[in-house]
């Protein structure tokens, strides 16, 4: 058996708040998808734990001033000289509190309407507590440790923890969603380390919801059990794997694991957990604990989909459809969705709710992310990609 990292543990699930809050993300956060088809490319992408330098974002734009970039490109993406920026800013202003981020060939175009959490405006490189959209970069992140050969995604978790688990769950079925591991956030209703993993070890063992790949069953404790793996497997804090293997290379300076690490001041979520846990951290929180910004969102899924961040394989098997999360297609902490203005062309990422909604999709047809943080999540990010596309 492999030895837990004797790390002090550090806990920030999106699911974690309690009462009202905690029932809208267990159902919001469930209906998170975005996966499927796998992105061919005649590059095999980086071998072992190389990754390629990002490409830097171009400036952004706020407000109702146009974005300027060339003409119509051979993708068939719209030129930003030929979409209005006033459209974005009116999906923004409809959507409330909101953000609206969009990057492609046409160039970069921001809009922003309404206040945060903390009763300031919203900027357009504000950070944001990210919720269950951190589960696509914990995915990521385990599949780096793939890579190099630390972790394979057919272990067993037994062999990774240092608990009882009931049933053979592998590394495939927690970032699956199809380990049978269900949800109790009660167990993290305490600041103390240790009563936080006395949970964990009584959700292994208790008789789970079914057995592993039988169904997927949305779990953010099976994505906290891999903060274990991560641990076990390179000695290290999750905090400290996640960072070391994406967030640096990457240079994403405005994304961190909150509670674990430092970061910049939050305009939404702030206080995903209890603050008089504040001294005692608990970095377990890999199903939904990270923050960032929209600029080091597109940052990282460009990496990801453009084959600068995992080998092919790796990413092929991220994106390799193999369980159905409340109707949506799901990979490896990945599904698909299809717009409804442009079915043939899938958008993929991953979204959470916390109160609020945020998250990031892809499309690699048109070299396209869209990044939202507002009340509502997926309508806006249609019509998003609708305005992008020209309609």
């Amino acid at each position: 058996m492999k030895a837990r990292s004797g790390a002090v543990l550090h806990l920030v699930s999106a699911c974690s708040i309690g009462g009202p809050v905690m029932r809208r993300c267990l159902v919001l956060v469930a209906t998170i998808a975005v996966l499927g088809a796998s992105c061919s490319s005649d590059d095999a992408g980086p071998s072992g734990g190389e990754i390629r330098e990002p490409v830097a974002s171009t400036t952004s734009s706020t407000g109702t001033e146009d974005t300027t970039a060339g003409p119509e490109s051979d993708s068939g993406t719209t030129s930003a000289s030929a979409r209005s920026q006033s459209g974005l800013q009116a999906i923004a202003d409809a959507a409330g509190d909101a953000l609206v981020f969009v990057s492609d060939e046409g160039g970069v175009s921001t809009a922003v309407s309404g206040q945060g959490d903390t009763g300031e405006l919203i900027e357009s490189d504000d950070a944001f507590f990210l919720g269950s959209t951190s589960k696509m970069i914990t995915a990521a992140t385990i599949l780096r440790l793939v890579d190099r050969g630390l972790v394979g995604l057919d272990d067993l978790l037994a062999d990774y923890v240092d608990f009882e688990v009931a049933t053979p769950i592998t590394i495939r079925h927690l970032l699956q969603h199809t380990s049978g591991l269900p949800d109790d956030f009660s167990i993290y209703e305490t600041c103390d380390p240790d009563e936080v993993m006395d949970g964990l070890a009584a959700l292994a063992i208790r008789p789970q919801n079914r057995e592993p790949e039988q169904g997927a069953e949305y779990s953010t404790t099976g994505f906290n059990m891999l903060s274990l793996v991560m641990s076990a497997a390179t000695g290290q804090s999750a905090a400290d794997v996640v960072r070391e293997n994406i967030f640096e290379p990457l240079a994403m300076t405005s994304t961190f694991f909150t509670g674990a690490e430092e970061g910049p001041q939050l305009v939404v979520g702030d206080e995903p957990w209890d603050p008089e846990c504040a001294a005692d951290h608990m970095d377990i929180g890999t199903g939904g604990g990270f923050a960032s910004s929209a600029a080091d969102l597109d940052i990282f899924v460009r990496a990801l989909f453009e084959g600068n961040l995992l080998t092919e394989e790796s990413l092929n098997e991220m994106m390799t459809v193999g369980s159905q999360v409340n109707g949506f297609d799901y990979g490896l902490g990945l599904g698909v969705l299809y717009p409804p203005e442009n079915g043939d062309h899938p958008m993929y990422g991953h979204w959470g709710t916390f109160g609020w909604e945020a998250g990031v999709l892809y499309d690699p047809h048109a070299h396209r992310s869209v990044v939202v943080l507002g009340r509502t999540f997926l309508p806006t990010v249609w019509k998003a990609a609708a305005w992008a596309d020209g309609n």
